[in-house]
């Protein structure tokens, strides 16, 4: 080993630093090193990743993505999540973040793909939706009509996972659709092959954000399964669709050591429903 070589093993081994001996300064500089070199990686996987097209503003529009020059506020709502959620994947790679509900509302499925659409203004990062209310919407984002989705492939094993993920026009943005085949939330999110799928998502790119958008909590029977699949927990609460004892029953449910924060939905500055803000009022 060359003099140089020694020295620098000397110093990552030294457990003290020149700030006062706990090792903070050299854990911080060690971290922020790992970090600098796992975006690089990230990053020349991704410049691999089949790109389409792009949406141009009116289907972005049509699509109820927010614009932070239409409606500055609610964006930087979902830029503060976004920093939250990305502070809970430091350090770590193929983190998943439910979002579930305490009642229905078709703003549950609106914010989730805004949610990953934010998350991928970092060049570095990709996300992923995994759509487990077979909303419309999703469909038209992949524009997967005709093609296979989460249940078909829990139903058939000779489908591989990378067969039912698709762009969306939103770069570094995939959506899984929930399918065709006809399984409740209970029976998808019990099988083998759901854990199989989550851990190949999670590691075919390591600073992937997955979101996993769930119906309400009194829809899915044995929600609790879904707390063992997740790392962070965002819950929806609809604005007038619910009470306060089915938000403490909800909760309830959740894994408390992951859960995140409550996002009020349907509410939005000067009294607008933010159902009207992206027309599913």
């Amino acid at each position: 080993m060359s003099n140089f070589g020694k020295a620098l093993e000397k110093v990552v081994k030294q457990p003290g630093d020149v700030s006062g001996g706990d090792g903070t300064f050299q854990k911080q500089f060690e971290y922020e090193d790992r970090v600098t070199i796992r975006r690089v990686e990230a990053s020349e996987q991704i410049r691999d990743m089949y790109q389409p097209r792009l949406y141009n503003k009116r289907e972005r529009k049509a699509l109820r993505f927010i614009s932070a020059d239409e409606h500055p506020e609610q964006s930087s709502v979902f830029e503060e999540m976004r920093n939250i959620i990305s502070r809970g994947h430091q350090g770590s790679s193929g983190r998943i973040t439910l979002i579930t509900s305490v009642a229905e509302s078709p703003a549950v499925n609106v914010f989730a793909r805004n949610l990953a659409a934010i998350l991928v203004k970092d060049e570095s990062i990709t996300s992923l939706l995994i759509d487990l209310l077979g909303s419309k919407e999703t469909i038209q984002l992949s524009e997967s009509s005709d093609q296979a989705g989460l249940s078909d492939y829990i139903n058939n094993d000779n489908i591989p996972v990378k067969n039912i993920i698709y762009p969306t026009g939103i770069e570094r943005m995939r959506v899984i659709p929930r399918g065709s085949m006809d399984y409740s939330t209970g029976d998808l999110i019990r099988t083998t092959r759901m854990r199989m799928l989550l851990k190949d998502v999670t590691k075919r790119y390591r600073e992937r954000h997955t979101i996993i958008v769930a119906p309400s909590i009194p829809r899915v029977a044995d929600v609790e399964l879904l707390n063992e699949y997740v790392n962070q927990i965002i819950l929806a609460v609809p604005y007038g669709r619910s009470s306060k004892k089915d938000f403490v029953k909800s909760m309830g449910k959740l894994d408390k050591d992951k859960f995140i924060g409550t996002i009020l939905l349907d509410v939005v500055p000067l009294n607008r429903s933010l159902g009207k803000l992206f027309g599913v009022g």
